[in-house]
């Protein structure tokens, strides 16, 4: 469970590798050695977890990449949820989860 759902600025772990592969992307932890396949929606919520954008504009930025947009609604559900799998995974920045 993601210990502060409503974070506002979320921020990437800058240690992870992110790669566009084929038709994804994908994350690679080195303090795990996990690899992460992500979709479009998922890599577009890491590329924006800089600590800086606000989940409204990463919500933004997720339904207007679709064709066409997904409603803000459905791209807040998306980006919470996907926020809430990297924070599983450990991929986010502490520091930006309080």
């Amino acid at each position: 469970m993601v210990n502060n759902p409503e974070v506002e600025h979320p921020k990437r772990r800058s240690d992870v590798i992110f790669r566009p592969l084929d038709d994804s992307w994908v994350l690679f932890d080195p303090g795990t050695e996990q690899l992460h396949v992500l979709n479009l929606s998922a890599a577009l919520v890491w590329e924006f977890a800089d600590g800086e954008t606000v989940l409204d504009g990463i919500a933004e930025a997720v339904g207007s990449a679709f064709d066409p947009p997904v409603s803000a609604s459905q791209a807040m559900t998306d980006v919470r949820s996907v926020l809430e799998r990297f924070q599983e995974a450990g991929l986010l920045d502490p520091s930006s989860q309080s």
